[in-house]
């Protein structure tokens, strides 16, 4: 990707590098970071990686709830169940517990991460966790956080496994990170994900007669509950099914899960999924509140069945803004793959879609059965975007676009792998306009 800083954030995601935390670590040290000065305690063995998180032990069990630990470079095997458990939080938002890692990729974590409910005020930060092998049985996440202002930061994430038909990556199922909800005063509130890479995560294959019949497991980021989230800054793909899934859905019927105030921002999302209805973001919902739910300044190219689908019919409150789309839905061949989608008729309620860009390889959106019409009712708005390509609007158009751009982009260069997608040309829309 180009080096030129996208408005309205940092930078565009680059691919990560083995990051030296020295400079933040003295500065959490001598106080400059945030103010007060934090306690340093240096980790070498994977054993004192569980007992710090979780401490419960002596001398453990005696730090200050706001220090900083140094996880220092190694291969640090946690063997078959997590083992940077989190049982004890920092005092505050601004004072917070910290793990970070002295060399992001030298710093290799064997091993799950989980923060338990009500465990609140922590970071993860600068660390390789390479998923090499199943971990804690079949079907888990890598990092599961349930807590409240809890950062994970400049983190590499890798799953190097090798599929059951000796192709593909992914041979267990379970995605990079999960962010739950939970019950009253113990779901996820305000979760940062940033400057993470998330990397073929989840169990699929490529070739023969399994490849669509072994469910949609698992994704790169799953939200399942969260009352604010942001995902800035990452580079999230070849995950399995979906990139970043929005399924609010609450773990048992005692409570109602929720998802609002989210911020997607700043990503590159692309080459996830490997079968029908797999994307770079889908938004669903089971039985809970939804919105605001806010999509700007990603890049989607090359995710297998959509760049984002919506399911939900009672979604509310979602703006997609200021993206660029570029060829999602080359890899499907049902015919109904699109830039957007709409998963079903009622989907996507009150969604203000304005300002993209789409060069579409495939169509637009699809609208073989009145499905985007028919959410125009609902308030689903295509306002004012650039929609460009051979794709078309495809079939049965939507009748409801407004203020369509139909002009070349004119890439700086599409054919890079990732491409480079500066546009020279209407230079007021997607993630480089203003």
């Amino acid at each position: 990707m180009g080096a030129a800083a996208i408005p309205g954030i940092s930078s565009p995601p680059n691919e990560p590098t083995n990051t030296d935390a020295t400079a933040l670590i003295n500065a959490l040290a001598d106080g400059s970071y945030d103010g007060t000065a934090h306690p340093v305690v240096s980790i070498t063995y994977v054993g004192d990686i569980k007992e710090a998180a979780q401490s419960i032990n002596a001398p453990w069990s005696g730090h200050a709830a706001n220090t900083v630990y140094v996880i220092e470079d190694g291969d640090h095997d946690g063997g078959s169940s997590y083992f940077l458990h989190m049982l004890k939080g920092g005092p505050s938002n601004t004072n917070r517990r910290y793990f970070i890692g002295r060399h992001r990729h030298a710093v290799r974590m064997h091993g799950r991460c989980i923060v338990e409910p009500g465990i609140n005020n922590v970071t993860v930060q600068n660390m390789f966790f390479e998923v090499d092998r199943a971990i804690g049985g079949n079907e888990y996440s890598t990092i599961c956080s349930w807590g409240e202002n809890i950062s994970f930061r400049d983190l590499t994430m890798i799953a190097n496994l090798t599929g059951p038909d000796g192709v593909s990556n992914g041979a267990r199922n379970g995605g990079a990170i999960e962010i739950v909800y939970g019950p009253t005063n113990q779901g996820s509130k305000n979760v940062l994900i940033d400057n993470c890479s998330i990397d073929h995560f989840g169990r699929y294959y490529t070739t023969g007669s399994a490849r669509n019949s072994t469910g949609h497991q698992d994704h790169g980021i799953y939200a399942s509950g969260c009352d604010g989230l942001t995902i800035s800054n990452c580079i999230i793909r070849n995950n399995s099914s979906r990139g970043i899934q929005l399924f609010i859905h609450a773990l048992d019927l005692s409570y109602t899960s929720v998802l609002r105030n989210v911020l997607i921002e700043g990503n590159y999302i692309y080459g996830n999924g490997f079968a029908n209805f797999e994307d770079g973001i889908v938004i669903n919902r089971y039985d809970a509140i939804e919105g605001p739910i806010t999509i700007r300044r990603n890049f989607f190219w090359n995710n297998y069945w959509a760049g984002i689908r919506f399911v939900s019919a009672d979604s509310s409150g979602i703006s997609v803004v200021n993206n660029t789309f570029y060829g999602n839905g080359v890899r499907a061949s049902q015919g109904t793959e699109s830039e957007l989608n709409m998963d079903a008729d009622g989907s996507g309620a009150d969604t203000d879609v304005r300002k993209n860009i789409f060069y579409c390889v495939k169509q637009f959106c699809n609208n073989d059965s009145g499905e985007t019409d028919h959410a125009y009712a609902r308030g689903f708005i295509i306002d004012n975007n650039v929609i460009y390509g051979p794709g078309g609007l495809g079939a049965g158009p939507p009748a409801h676009i407004t203020n369509r751009v139909n002009t070349d982009p004119q890439f700086t260069n599409a054919g890079a792998s990732p491409p480079d997608l500066h546009n020279a040309a209407v230079t007021d829309y997607g993630v480089y306009g203003s």
